[in-house]
Order: structure tokens, then sequence, then C-alpha cells
């Protein structure tokens, strides 16, 4: 998603909205913390809660719509990553597509990995095939774990140790794996914006661009694989 610093969305400045979506982003927030998060009253932090879930930016976080926590969707998390950097051309796009792919085939084929890149759809103003310019390329990755569930800890650590990198907290070595995969996708394109929500419960304009049981020299994950959240 790309934005200008200028827009309005829900009635806040966009780099507001953007901000506010980053800090609740992965997290069940009700109208309290909206409004100690933007300093406003109760009352205006309802309207605002109200607007976001409007258009798409929050939903209630259990299928209770009385429940007062809300969570992000799909739109509210690609807003939390949009840009406000200009368009870019089609073919710059697809350079990078192109690039990313073989960065997650590389991936793939390396043994040294706890985990797989198993699928990558591309959704979002890519496939408005009609325009030369396009927004964020948007992305849904699904990441697998390779060993079983009795040695992955064991080759978690394993893993992390071996990386030779400093971490700050013990969740940050924990999480290096799949902070590793998400980084071969993204490379260094800051137009490549990546999402692990299943994007079919928001939208049904999506295409597959990678399967990992469609790549020949990729090594296969287990069947029963557990996604890597």
């Amino acid at each position: 998603m790309r934005v200008s610093k200028t827009d309005e969305i829900c009635g806040m400045p966009a780099p507001t909205a953007r901000e506010l979506m980053r800090a609740i982003a992965h997290d069940s927030v009700d109208d309290d913390y909206i409004a100690s998060w933007l300093d406003v009253a109760a009352s205006a932090a309802t309207r605002i809660r109200e607007s976001l879930v409007a258009e798409g930016y929050l939903e209630c976080s259990s299928e209770d719509e009385r429940d007062s926590l809300h969570v992000t969707t799909i739109k509210g998390n690609a807003l939390a990553q949009a840009s406000f950097s200009p368009q870019i051309h089609r073919r710059t796009a697809e350079k990078n597509i192109s690039g990313m792919l073989e960065r997650v085939r590389e991936y793939n084929r390396d043994n040294t990995k706890i985990l797989a890149i198993s699928r990558i759809q591309i959704f979002g103003s890519f496939l408005d095939s009609s325009s030369d310019r396009i927004g964020d390329i948007d992305l849904a990755v699904t990441i697998l774990r390779r060993p079983d569930k009795d040695s992955y800890i064991k080759a978690l650590y394993a893993y992390c140790n071996a990386s030779g990198r400093r971490f700050g907290t013990h969740l940050d070595f924990l999480d290096w794996p799949r902070v590793e995969a998400i980084r071969t996708v993204k490379g260094r394109s800051p137009a490549i914006n990546v999402t692990n929500e299943d994007i079919t419960r928001f939208t049904d304009r999506w295409r597959d661009i990678y399967m990992i049981d469609k790549d020949e020299q990729a090594i296969q994950p287990p069947k029963d694989a557990p996604a890597e959240l």
C-alpha cells in the first residue's frame, strides 16, 4: 500500500494512521488503548475505531461483535507497512519479483535452513495489468518448518547459535529463522510488502507466483509441516 503524507485516513493524517496500525498490529486493543495512544477523549477514540472498522482496517477480535477488543485486518497491516514514496513502474516491479523468486529458490535449496518458504501469493495493485505504475508489491508468504515437532526446538537453538548474530532479546533469538526468511523475500526492495495472513479471506484477486512443490530443486518440507507464524 502506498499513500501520500497529505492523505487523511479515518479522520487522521496518514502518517498518524500508519503509526497507529503499527502499534496495534498483532495485538488486541480496545477504545481505551486508542484513546491513550492518540491522546484523545474516549468518545473520539470510539468514533475513530468505528471508522477504522467501517473502512476495513480493524475487525472484532472474535465472532461476537459485542467484543470490545479489535485487531488489524490485512488492510490494516498493509497500512502499517505503507510507503510514502512514489509509485513504481511495472517493469521495475517485475524486476523486483524476478529477483525475489531467485532468492527464494536459492533459500529453499539450502539444506542448512530449518524453514521452507512454501508458497507466495501476489495481490493488490500489481494485478491491475492496465496500469503501468503500481503501488507496493503485496505478497502473502507461507513459511513451514522442516524439522519435525520433536526435533524443532533443538534445531532452532543450533541454527540461531550458528548464525553468529547478536540478539537483543531471547525472543529475537527464537524469531531469527522466520525474520531471515522474510528478509529473503523482501531483499533490499522497499517496494515489497509481506504478510503471513490468509488473504483469501479478504480478497478474491490474488495469484500464486511460487509453490515449493513445483520447484524440483527445492528441499521439500514434510507433508504435515506446521506453519511458522
